[in-house]
């Protein structure tokens, strides 16, 4: 009897024990893991936290909670009760998302790639290597605006820009500025228009289609389509194909243009060309060359002429030396091709070979006199056939040595003063006094027979 009141005993306490075990275990939910004893332990595959809507962030918590973890699902967010504020907050690690959008927590950290010390806010070591892709015409608008120092890349204009933009100048690299595959470079620059680059320099603008800035300096504007400035300061290519290379304050407005450098030059005329300074070419001065220095402004509206230092500029042009010392300095040969018409002027050389145009006006003379000339002297002249050394060609003509010696005023000497030429031209001047002494001679013989025929 007795075993079998123990016996009951035993299944009575099984009974009550698989009954309280299993409501147990279908009203737990939640485990909870804490520091006092005896806590869990052994090894968890996974932690779950149920949805708990009771408490949003910012809601205040007891002490005692400190340290418990709450997942607030309208938030989307796993809650700690944070012990120095205790009010449950945000559970983070070192990155917070922000819903698209992803940051350090702390935003004085640098990130290292390949590197446990990088150098800057982000260090790639170990190759390095970076693509950055995107979509022309896709992705977000850049927004930012106004004074900074920035690196860009801009896929959806697929530009690139890498400077400063200062407060005076704060939308230069704002979207409205940005040109389709453009560069930029610098200080306050700017490339809006398609395919323009700035390569540096300060207040650089290249806003024509495939514009160029190339050699940086300051102040350049490349406002036409395929205009080029490879480099200088203040200066403008403003027609379509202009170019200027360089220097200061030059500006070509004419189509296909050019100005290769110096200031204050002006190009205007389409296909012209100028350089040197204050050479100033007008719209009406097409296909037109011009290189001079001048003080003042030059103004040219001549088209199809070639000008070296025009009117207003001092200069020389030499042929075949370093060291012109004439306007135009030739070392050799003179070939001039042009029509004989009939009405043209002499050109003499002195001693040194300058060419100039000889004039007989008495404008340009003074102390004026009858020639003399004695006839038996000119008459020792003695003209001669001879070779040249140089090319052993034939030639007459008379010894300047010889005519030294019996009319000097009609030799060229040189620097030396040794006899160098004749000058042929005043030849026919003595040989005119001769001949008027040889008419007034034969004038009196005709008189003297007539009176004699007049006596038979």
């Amino acid at each position: 009897m007795f075993k079998n009141k123990v016996l009951l005993l035993v299944i009575v306490m099984l009974l009550a024990f698989f009954f309280h075990s299993a409501s147990s275990f279908a009203a737990t939910e939640q485990l909870s893991i804490t520091t006092y004893y005896p806590a869990p332990h052994g090894v968890y595959k996974e932690l779950t936290l149920y949805p708990n809507d009771d408490f949003a962030t910012g809601a205040a918590c007891a002490a005692n909670e400190e340290g418990t973890l709450r997942y607030y699902n309208t938030g989307d967010q796993i809650l700690v009760c944070d012990g120095a504020t205790f009010t449950w907050q945000p559970l983070t690690g070192l990155w917070t998302q922000n819903g698209t959008d992803i940051h350090p927590n702390d935003l004085t950290w640098q990130v290292g790639i390949g590197t446990n010390t990088p150098e800057f806010k982000l260090d790639l070591n170990n190759d390095g290597g970076i693509i950055a892709r995107g979509t022309m015409n896709s992705g977000n608008v850049l927004i930012t605006s106004g004074a900074g120092t920035r690196l860009i890349w801009y896929p959806r204009k697929a530009a690139f820009r890498a400077g400063a933009i200062n407060a005076a100048f704060p939308n230069q690299w704002d979207d409205a500025n940005i040109g389709d595959y453009s560069v930029a470079f610098g200080l306050n620059s700017e490339a809006s228009g398609d395919w323009s680059t700035v390569s540096g320099g300060s207040l650089c603008v290249a806003s024509g289609d495939f514009s160029t800035v190339a050699g940086g300096g300051a102040g350049n504007t490349a406002s036409a389509n395929t205009s080029t400035i490879s480099g200088g300061s203040l200066n403008t290519a403003s027609g379509q194909g202009s170019v200027v290379a360089g220097g200061f304050s030059n500006t070509a407005s004419g189509t296909n243009s050019m100005i290769v450098g110096g200031s204050f030059n002006e190009a205007a005329g389409d296909h012209s060309f100028a350089a040197g300074e204050n050479m100033q070419l007008t719209t009406a001065a097409d296909r037109t060359f011009a290189w001079g220095h001048s003080n003042v402004v030059e103004t040219i509206a001549t088209p199809d002429a070639f000008l070296i230092f025009p009117k207003g500029s001092a200069g020389s042009v030499g042929v075949r030396t370093d060291a012109p010392t004439e306007a135009l300095d030739v070392n050799g040969n003179l070939k001039i091709r042009a029509p004989i018409d009939g009405d043209m002027q002499n050109l003499s050389a002195d001693a040194s070979g300058v060419v100039y145009r000889a004039v007989s006006s008495k404008r340009y003379k003074e102390n004026i006199q009858n020639l003399i000339v004695n006839t038996d002297t000119v008459l020792k002249l003695n003209p001669v056939k001879f070779n040249w050394k140089s090319t052993e060609k034939a030639g007459i003509g008379l010894i300047a040595e010889d005519v030294d010696e019996i009319i000097p005023d009609l030799v060229v000497y040189n620097k030396e003063g040794m006899p160098e030429s004749v000058r042929y031209d005043k030849v026919a001047i003595y040989l005119l006094e001769v001949v008027k002494e040889l008419k007034a001679e034969n004038d009196e013989l005709k008189d003297r027979v007539k009176a004699l025929e007049s006596k038979i």
